[in-house]
């Protein structure tokens, strides 16, 4: 990236700075995070929490770290990423080691409701029916789409698309792709710095 930046604060343009100059101002909160920054190399000027080598967590907190260490580490972006946000956005990348517990997770979590719901459903009285359809509804859908959420933002993580888990549906072809798919999910190292996915 270029060394000449510019930020816009209090309605005056700023500038030229370099970019370490400008993390300087963000970890001194000087610079904000929805205040726009721009340089030569972007279309068009962004709030400085959108360029990574500026508001990065990183750069804030050592205040030297350069812009090829905060884009060549992997999820670091993905590291503050909330809990609800993990599990249910099909946006983003989760690193392997996120991806493991949190699939192992939600699928011991999953029999456990239904095992909750059947017991409940043998009690008398409307609670255990509503028990067992709240039980139902987790099963059969919340279940099954935070574990393809998860395994989405996995593939982003090692640099591939998230529709490519539509094979598991395919008779045969899901058993032979499947297994190839889940070892990479589960076994393949993050792609290392910046994909198209994050």
């Amino acid at each position: 990236m270029a060394n000449g930046w510019f930020y816009r604060q209090d309605g005056k343009q700023n500038g030229p700075c370099s970019a370490a100059e400008l993390r300087q101002l963000a970890a001194s909160g000087q610079l904000q995070p929805d205040n726009l920054v721009w340089n030569e190399n972007m279309p068009d000027w962004l709030p400085a929490e959108k360029v990574p080598e500026i508001f990065a967590i990183d750069a804030l907190v050592a205040g030297n770290t350069s812009p090829s260490e905060c884009i060549a580490s992997p999820g670091k972006d993905q590291s503050q990423m909330l809990l609800l946000d993990t599990l249910f956005s099909f946006k983003g990348r989760v690193p392997r080691g996120r991806f493991c517990v949190c699939f192992l997770c939600v699928s011991l979590a999953t029999p456990i409701f239904m095992f909750v719901g059947g017991m409940a459903n043998n009690t008398r009285g409307d609670f255990g029916g509503i028990i067992l359809i709240a039980a139902l509804i987790v099963l059969f859908v919340v279940g099954p789409w935070m574990l393809l959420a998860l395994a989405c933002k996995c593939c982003h993580d090692v640099g591939w698309s998230g529709w490519l888990l539509l094979v598991f549906p395919v008779p045969v072809v899901n058993i032979v792709a499947g297994i190839y798919i889940a070892a990479k999910l589960f076994c393949a190292p993050s792609v290392d710095g910046r994909n198209r996915y994050g």
